[in-house]
């Protein structure tokens, strides 16, 4: 009899282990730095300047961007421009992010020059003559 007590009181002993570890709440995972969301490599998909608005490629010219993660906040760009078989590099160029409500926007000390949202990033490059705006997006 003592034995058959003891045999139960294991066995309830095991299930009520098995239910306490069942419904421990498992943690919900660090939500992504902008850095780590906006990393990567991105393909050119349009073009808009003074002469009108192209979806890229196009007539031999495309474009691509690569974001490297330099902090949680920060990503160094470059983008490389191909016109008839020669490429044009930028260089790298540090930005800064910053999340809002609708997404993240990129900043490069001066101001905010683009946006980044649902794997889509844009930017807007103005010189003291030219505005070109750029869609990218994420590969």
């Amino acid at each position: 009899m003592m034995a058959k007590m003891s045999l139960r009181f294991a066995w309830l002993s095991l299930i009520a282990t098995l239910v306490l570890f069942q419904s421990c709440k498992k943690e919900d995972p660090e939500p992504a730095t902008p850095a780590d969301e906006v990393a990567g490599n991105y393909v050119g998909t349009k073009l808009k300047n003074a002469n009108g608005e192209f979806n890229l490629p196009t007539q031999g010219v495309s474009t691509k961007l690569v974001a490297t993660k330099k902090t949680d906040t920060t990503v160094d760009i470059d983008i490389t421009i191909t016109q008839n078989g020669q490429n044009q590099s930028t260089g790298a160029i540090e930005v800064e992010l910053n999340r809002t409500s609708s997404g993240i926007d990129i900043s490069d000390g001066t101001g905010k020059v683009g946006t980044y949202s649902n794997k889509t990033l844009v930017l807007n490059l103005e010189d003291a003559t030219t505005t070109i705006v750029l869609t990218f997006a994420k590969q």
